[in-house]
């Protein structure tokens, strides 16, 4: 029964648009509604911190739906089609949830991320080859998606991330936290106040491609 379950969850994009919507809809609707009611409530401000993960868990699901925003694997995204800044997001719980299984937490959720950020890149890389996307986009994303020694391997230029990226990930820190921990296999805080800008061109990024499906095929 539980098999059966998962495997369901993890199909779940390929439900009929309406039967998503009817999920998504009101679990976006409860977020906003815990988001309002946090808000006015004395230290509201910081109490946001614990309602953001219930806000964003049917809000990233129901903005793919809804054609808001690309994901290029299961677990990275990009909003809108701004090729002078390609921008990468790592997805928040709703996907967690439906692509991992408790026991995976750990050595096997790291893998299968790395794996993810790996099909990402090659699907950018894709895009380029067919035309969807000019050799001169620019990809940009956070320097926490994989080690620094990984980045400068593939040609991104790593540089201090701008006060708006380092808020906005401080903002996200519960969430983040939680999720990055389930990777780790253990409680662990993300040095999110240290993350760093990575970025790299179309062009240089599609000569790393043989480096990126040998890197695909060792996590296989």
């Amino acid at each position: 029964m539980y098999c059966t379950f998962t495997s369901m969850l993890n199909r779940f994009y390929d439900w009929p648009w309406i039967v998503k919507f009817l999920i998504l809809f009101p679990l976006t609707c409860l977020g906003f509604l815990v988001f309002n009611t946090t808000i006015r409530l004395p230290f509201g401000l910081i109490l946001m911190l614990l309602v953001v993960p219930v806000l964003s868990f049917g809000l990233i699901p129901l903005m793919r739906i809804l054609g808001m925003c690309t994901y290029l694997s299961p677990m990275v995204l990009t909003f809108g089609k701004d090729v002078k800044d390609y921008q990468l997001h790592n997805v928040m719980s709703f996907d967690y949830f439906i692509n991992f299984k408790w026991s995976e937490r750990g050595r096997i959720a790291k893998k299968k991320m790395l794996s993810y950020y790996f099909e990402a890149l090659l699907e950018i890389i894709r895009r380029i080859e067919s035309g969807e996307l000019p050799e001169t986009v620019n990809i940009v994303g956070n320097s926490y998606f994989f080690n620094e020694r990984t980045a400068t391997k593939l040609g991104f230029e790593l540089s201090k991330a701008s006060i708006y990226r380092v808020i906005n990930s401080l903002f996200s820190i519960v969430e983040i936290s939680l999720l990055y921990s389930f990777t780790e296999g253990k409680l662990t805080i993300p040095k999110l106040w240290k993350v760093k800008k990575a970025a790299i061109t179309g062009t240089e990024l599609v000569l790393k491609k043989d480096l990126l499906l040998r890197y695909v095929d060792k996590l296989d």
